[in-house]
Order: structure tokens, then C-alpha cells, then sequence
């Protein structure tokens, strides 16, 4: 009997094998403490089947020809601290303190997928919230340049307009966090399909208001998703956030086909 050769199957059949084995929906990646108990993406995280990736390791034939089904039609739901995972960190070393401060499954040296995800993944979902390697608290050298800015030592400032001083340090600090996760996100170059931000813990480092800054939505113009899902939503800033989202719109030439806007209290 002739050897059975799984490659000389139409591509039609190879392809409803790669269907059962990897595609799965939703990929996630396996989450701390604060992924699993705090974020908002986690919540049917049993539910979801894990890919068959084994068949990866077949052969090169078989590698090339599955590994852009398998990142094409799957969702990947990307750690809170993307930017410090292969492929989407940048080319920069990092700090030396990053490999104490990271928690735990977050190595900065954890590769999340091949740098072909960044060509062929179509839907992913990403969080804008809290959490950071570095901390937002303020310093003093940081009151040192800031007394010098208000023109008044430390001591002399009463204890609400330091609170006042410190929140905006902080907040400004957060959002560079963000930054840097959307100069990741924008290293995909495929058309997207389905982009999922969550909000649910897009908190200042105080925790007394929501951030909702216009930078966490114009690189929505530069991704250009078919689909937007904005999960985690306050009710009190639904009309905030559908104003930005219009605003993107009405001054770019990104045209969704669907924007969902999920209340906190639906995820």
C-alpha cells in the first residue's frame, strides 16, 4: 500500500483540518492573578478550547501553510503589558529592573506569536488600564522640579494642591503607558477585521476619575478596523466616548462597518 501523504489532499479538506485543529476563536494567553480576577476579557476564559499547535512542529511545508490560517482566523487577546512581548516591544533593551517588575507569565522575554502576526493577524484585543512595570508615584526629584515650576517649596504648598500636583503627574505618566501599548499595536500592518479595546480599568493611578484622552482613539485611524467592540464602558461616559470615536471618523478616512459600545456592567 502506498504511503498516505496529507499534503496531496485538496486544499479544501487540509483547510477543514486546520479549522478543527487551530482556530479556536479566541487565543488567550495564559493570564496572572490580575488578567483572570481584575480585567475585563477573562471572564469566559474556561469555556474556550486551546489550539492544536503541535501540527506546527510537522514540518516546514506544513508550518508555512498553517501558521497564517491559524493567526488570520483567530482572535488573540493580548496581555495588559503588550508592549513589553516579542514581537510587539520595541528594538530598545529594557530597563534592568523589568524582569523583577513584571508579573508573573509576563517574561519580558515571552514571545506571543512569529513576526509573520504581524502581517496576517486580523482580530485582536487589547487594555487600556492601570497596571505598569514602572511606578506612577511621585518622586522627589519629581517635587523638585515641580516646586521649582510653581515657584513654592514642598512645605509651603498646602496638602490639596500637592494631592492637585501629584494627580496630574501621575495621569500624565499613565498616559505615556498607553502610548507606547499603541505604537505596539500599530507595528500590525494587516487590515483588521475586529479590534476589542477594553476600558474597564482605564482609571487614573488614583483611581478617582476615568481616562478617556483623544490619543486612546485616533490610532484607531491608523488600524482602520471593520469592526470596533469598546468594552467596559461606563453609562456616564458613553456619549464622551461615542463623540471621540465620531470625531476619528469624521476627520479621518476610517470607516467601520460596526462599532459596539459594551457597558461595564454587560462584560
Amino acid at each position: 500500500m502506498a504511503p498516505f501523504r496529507f499534503l496531496d489532499l485538496p486544499a479544501e479538506i487540509r483547510n477543514e483540518v486546520y479549522e478543527y485543529l487551530v482556530v479556536v476563536d479566541s487565543v488567550f494567553y495564559t493570564p496572572d492573578w490580575y488578567e483572570y480576577k481584575v480585567g475585563g476579557r477573562f471572564k469566559d476564559f474556561d469555556r474556550y478550547d486551546k489550539p492544536s499547535l503541535q501540527i506546527l512542529q510537522t514540518c516546514r511545508e506544513l508550518h508555512a501553510e498553517v501558521e497564517p490560517f491559524y493567526l488570520s482566523r483567530n482572535k488573540f487577546v493580548l496581555p495588559s503589558m503588550l508592549e513589553f512581548h516579542q514581537p510587539l516591544r520595541s528594538t530598545e533593551p529594557h530597563p534592568p529592573h523589568l524582569k523583577d517588575t513584571l508579573p508573573q507569565h509576563a517574561s519580558a522575554d515571552r514571545v506571543l506569536f512569529s513576526k509573520k502576526a504581524l502581517t496576517c493577524v486580523k482580530s485582536f484585543s487589547m487594555a487600556f488600564c492601570f497596571r505598569n512595570a514602572m511606578p506612577l508615584t511621585v518622586s522627589h526629584m519629581d517635587w523638585h522640579r515641580m516646586t521649582a515650576f510653581v515657584l513654592r517649596k514642598f512645605d509651603n504648598i498646602d496638602p490639596v494642591h500637592r494631592m492637585h500636583l501629584t494627580h496630574k503627574v501621575a495621569k500624565v505618566r499613565q498616559r505615556n503607558v498607553w502610548l507606547r501599548q499603541i505604537e505596539a499595536v500599530k507595528r500590525f500592518t494587516s487590515p483588521l477585521d475586529l479590534l476589542e479595546v477594553d476600558f474597564t480599568n482605564a482609571y487614573c493611578p488614583f483611581g478617582c476619575c476615568r481616562e478617556y484622552d483623544d490619543a486612546l482613539f485616533l490610532f484607531l485611524a491608523d488600524l482602520k478596523p471593520k469592526v470596533l467592540r469598546l468594552l467596559g464602558l461606563r453609562v456616564g461616559d458613553m456619549a464622551e466616548v461615542r463623540r471621540k470615536v465620531k470625531n476619528v471618523e469624521d476627520s479621518t478616512d476610517w470607516i467601520p462597518e460596526e462599532v459596539s459600545y459594551i457597558p461595564l456592567e454587560d462584560i
